[in-house]
Parts: C-alpha cells; sequence; structure tokens
C-alpha cells in the first residue's frame, strides 16, 4: 500500500522515542532516538488510519519503503515495519555515517588513554624529582587544570563522547561550564605560584599565552551559556568564545608539551633506569623543602595522609580551646581554661613539633624540633601549675571520673618531666622509650579529663549537648592521630 503525503515536503520535528508520540495527521515526524544505537539510529512515524491490528516485517514479506519525499532520507532500507493505528518504520543509517561515528567514537576513547598517561607522567615526575615546592605545585595544577578539565570541557560538546552520551544540550553546556571554571581558575593559580620565577622561554611564554587566552574566554563565556543560539547576539557570542577557546587550548597543549623537553625532566628520565641516581634524584611523600626522603610509594602515601591530617589536627584543637576559653571567661571555672591550654593547646603541639609531617615544624631540623618540644613542655608544666593552684585554692576535688583523671595526669606530668632529660642524652638506650611510656599515657589522661569535663552539666547547659558531643569527637580525632603518629616514629626508629 503506498502512502501519501499532503505535500511535497514534509514538517519534520525532532524528539526522543518512545516519550513522545505526535499527532501530524498524515505528515510524518523524523527524530533521532538516543536508545537505539547503531546500526539502527534512525525514526519514521506516520499516523495512519489501519485499524487495530498491527504487522511486523520479520522477512515474511517483502520490505517496504517509504515512498515520502522526506529529505536525507530517500532512498534508506527500511528495517523494520510496525503498522497500526501508529506506523513506525526503522532506517539504518548510511554507511559512511556509521563509519563515521565509530572513527570519532574511538579516537576520543584513544584520546583519552594519551591523555591520561601524559598527566599521570607529568604528577609522577613531580614525586619523585627535587624541586622547589612552588614548582611542583604550579606542574600539578597546570596539569590538572588546562590539560584534563578544559579539554574534557571541550570533549563535552560532543555526542559522540562518552562522557556526554546521555545528556541533553543544557546538560552538556552546563558540564562543559563547570569544567571550564574549574580550567580558569587552576590556570590563574598555577601562573600565579611561579610568576616571579619564571623566566623568557618559549614553555612560559604559551603557558602566559594560553592563561590570558583563557581568562578572555572565560569572560565571554556566560554570554554564550545564557544567550539562545536562535538569535544573532547568541551566535555573535559563541563565535566570539571560540574565537579566543580554540587559540587558549593551542597554546596550553604547546606549553604542556614543552614539559617534556625540560632538560630537568630528561635528567629525571635518565635517573628512572639507575637506582643510584634515582635515588639521588628522589623526592617521597610530596616533601617539597627536601628535609626527608622516602624510598616507597607507600610511605609517600602515609606521609601525605599523616600531613593532611595534621594540618586538620591543628584547625580541630583551636576550636576545642577557643570553646574552653570562652566558657571560662563567662562563668568564671578558670581551671578549665588552663588545664586545656595547658595539655589540649601546648602539650599537643609539643608532640606533634616533633613529627616532620608537622606543617609549621617541617623545615627545622631535627635538633631544633627537639628544643621547640622542651620549650612547649615547659610551658606545659606551667600552665598546668597554675591550675592547680586554683584549684587547691578553691578546693574543687571531687570523686568523680574528672577529678581522678585530672589527678592521674598531673602525676604522669611529673614522670614525663623526670623521664625527660634521659630521652634528650640518655645515659641508657632505652631512655626515650620510658619518656614515652610516660608521656602518651599522660596526653590520652588529659583528653579523657577534658571529655568527661566537657559532658558536665554546667558546660552542657552553656554550650548545648550538639556542641558538647561535636568537641568530644574533635578531642578523639586529634589524640588518635597524635599517638598514632608517636607510635610509629618510635616504631621506625626501633
Amino acid at each position: 500500500m503506498g502512502l501519501k503525503c499532503s505535500g511535497k515536503k514534509c514538517n519534520c520535528l525532532k524528539f526522543a522515542f518512545p516519550r513522545d508520540i505526535v499527532d501530524k495527521g498524515s505528515r510524518h515526524v523524523y527524530a533521532c532516538d538516543p536508545l537505539f544505537h547503531a546500526p539502527i539510529t534512525e525514526l519514521l512515524i506516520h499516523k495512519l488510519v489501519y485499524g487495530d491490528a498491527m504487522y511486523t516485517n520479520y522477512g515474511d514479506e517483502p520490505e517496504r519503503v517509504c515512498e515520502l519525499e522526506c529529505q536525507g532520507l530517500k532512498g534508506l532500507p527500511a528495517r523494520h515495519e510496525f503498522v497500526g493505528p501508529v506506523k513506525i518504520i526503522l532506517i539504518e543509517s548510511t554507511p559512511m555515517d556509521y563509519r563515521r561515528k565509530v572513527c570519532w567514537s574511538a579516537m576520543f576513547a584513544l584520546a583519552l588513554l594519551f591523555m591520561g598517561v601524559a598527566i599521570f607522567t607529568v604528577i609522577l615526575y613531580t614525586m619523585a624529582f627535587k624541586l622547589p615546592f612552588w614548582m611542583n605545585l604550579h606542574i600539578v595544577v597546570c596539569t590538572i587544570g588546562l590539560q584534563l578539565f578544559n579539554s574534557m570541557g571541550i570533549l563535552m560538546y560532543s555526542t559522540l563522547f562518552g562522557g556526554a552520551l546521555f545528556l541533553n544540550q543544557s546538560s552538556r553546556k552546563f558540564q562543559h561550564f563547570l569544567l571550564q571554571a574549574a580550567s580558569v581558575i587552576c590556570g590563574i593559580a598555577g601562573t600565579i605560584m611561579v610568576m616571579t620565577s619564571m623566566t623568557c622561554s618559549l614553555h612560559a611564554l604559551s603557558g602566559l599565552l594560553g592563561v590570558l587566552f583563557a581568562v578572555f574566554a572565560a569572560v565571554l563565556g556566560p554570554g554564550a551559556y545564557f544567550s539562545s543560539s536562535s538569535r544573532a547576539f547568541g551566535r555573535f557570542n559563541r563565535k566570539m568564545h571560540m574565537l579566543f577557546a580554540l587559540p587558549s587550548f593551542i597554546f596550553c597543549t604547546v606549553c604542556f608539551a614543552m614539559v617534556f623537553l625540560e632538560t630537568k625532566f630528561m635528567k629525571w628520565l635518565d635517573a628512572m633506569g639507575d637506582e643510584e641516581d634515582l635515588q639521588n634524584a628522589r623526592l617521597g611523600s610530596l616533601n617539597l623543602l627536601n628535609v626527608v626522603d622516602y624510598d616507597h610509594q607507600r610511605s609517600y602515601c602515609i606521609g601525605v595522609l599523616i600531613s593532611v591530617f595534621a594540618g586538620l589536627s591543628h584547625i580541630l584543637i583551636g576550636a576545642v580551646n577557643i570553646t574552653v576559653i570562652m566558657y571560662s571567661h563567662r562563668t568564671t571555672d578558670c581551671h578549665s581554661a588552663y588545664f586545656t591550654i595547658a595539655y589540649n593547646f601546648f602539650a599537643a603541639e609539643a608532640i606533634l613539633s616533633l613529627s616532620f609531617v608537622n606543617g609549621w615544624a617541617t623545615p627545622m631540623r631535627f635538633k631544633h624540633r627537639r628544643y621547640v618540644h622542651i620549650f612547649l613542655q615547659l610551658f606545659t608544666i606551667i600552665v598546668a601549675t597554675g591550675g592547680v593552684i586554683i584549684m587547691a585554692r578553691n578546693l574543687e576535688m571531687q570523686g568523680t571520673m574528672h577529678s581522678v583523671t585530672g589527678l592521674l595526669t598531673l602525676l604522669l606530668t611529673v614522670l614525663s618531666s623526670l623521664t625527660g632529660p634521659f630521652a634528650l642524652k640518655a645515659p641508657i638506650r632505652k631512655g626515650p622509650f620510658v619518656h614515652l611510656l610516660c608521656g602518651i599515657p599522660c596526653f590520652c589522661s588529659s583528653a579523657i579529663c577534658l571529655c568527661t569535663g566537657l559532658l558536665k552539666q554546667d558546660f552542657k547547659r552553656w554550650a548545648g549537648k550538639h556542641v558538647v558531643y561535636m568537641l568530644n569527637i574533635f578531642i578523639i580525632f586529634y589524640t588518635t592521630l597524635i599517638v598514632i603518629t608517636t607510635l610509629m616514629k618510635c616504631v621506625n626508629k626501633s
């Protein structure tokens, strides 16, 4: 049965099948369906009056070709035909179009593989080669921003890219916007890091131009994002955005390629094959001030993790101390402020000062870190003595867990102070270990004493139970971290 169309040219409308069925009378609708992958990618729907019968062609009868003069589909063989109130004909893509899509998808996947190889090589270079802190950070930030985020943001606009395959146009635009914003921020930050040490080279010049063009493209980006592509102003914004974005990507790629031609990178590649040269050129644990060298990647990961936790511990220590000081000021309970400052500030920072992953102690030599440890522990004893005097004057001793752990802390403080000189210049071999056996229980006892003090009704009434529970979690976190880092240091020495 032949099909008749009301006009020589048909009104074509794109939509996603089977979500929308459009009634166009005798006219037909053309759609690209993302749910159908190759080889069947195109769909013809005809509204015909055939009754309620459904007909499917599985080869029992000759396949019928659509006789409508639809632009771009004339002469294509029908694949499947469903006839009823709605007639559906599934049509294959042209062989040329199919090969084009397959080739582009394969090239995108291959590009992602090459991108991962190049980016990981550069990051490995920053981990394993001795470079200044800001130079290493510049390489990592610019590589991630201008090569990873920038490239992925551009690929998001292609429907053949795996990450954008199931996204609609508005979602692809939004993903492009987020990735490019992160790319520009990383590029600006990486440029500022090395601005004072920048030299006149092809690498520096191309990188600077790439960031400048990226900034201009970012300024024009919101205009292209929010304007309509159907209007002249929107099309102009998009062209101007692309006019700056394309040179930016080219310059950034040239800058990235120049890294592999640097003398330092060549030296690192040569050292990769020689164990002695590799040890001389190695920089483990991102120890960017060249204080300590690690031999294994596992040690490096542990060092980075502990350094991050140590930085977080400083924040939590400050939060606990300021809360107790505010409570002491409002309630005239001075002994709580004295003991908190003594054991949860001076003692905690004194123990952390011996760790090389502690931020402010990292540049110090080990001898100077020991001096700082002694200095802070002296302040611990002085401030704790002031708290004891206040307690003795007010006769605040009670038979509670808080009081018992407080007395135990004072006793262990005396023992730790007496064993300290043996750890400094040990007349016996196990002097540091004996000092550790007194110091760590002393610090843990002070933490338990503080936690039980925060659970008292007066403090709960003042701060609220949620704040009390939060402060206890903070105390448990940094106490556990300090104990673990100290024990790890002791085990490594032994």
